[in-house]
C-alpha cells in the first residue's frame, strides 16, 4: 500500500494540485484520507485508488456514489 501526497497524485495524473483541491471539494475524482482534523491537514491518495480513477474516471464516481468500490 502506497501513499501519494496531493503534489504526488496530481502528477501521476497529469493535473495540476489545484484540481484535486476542487474535486476534494466537489466530492470528486479518487478517495483521499485526511490526516489530521484541521481545515489544513495533510491529504493523501492510496496509489491504487488514484489508478483505479484513471482507467475509468465516471464508473469509478457512479461506484463510489453508490457506496460500492
Amino acid at each position: 500500500m502506497k501513499w501519494l501526497t496531493n503534489r504526488e497524485a496530481a502528477a501521476l495524473m497529469g493535473i495540476h494540485p489545484m484540481t484535486l483541491a476542487k474535486w476534494r471539494c466537489e466530492r470528486r475524482g479518487p478517495r483521499f484520507q485526511k490526516l489530521g482534523s484541521q481545515a489544513a491537514s495533510r491529504v493523501r491518495y492510496l496509489d491504487r485508488e488514484v489508478r483505479m480513477y484513471m482507467k475509468d474516471p465516471d464508473g469509478y464516481e457512479a461506484r463510489n456514489r453508490r457506496g460500492v468500490a
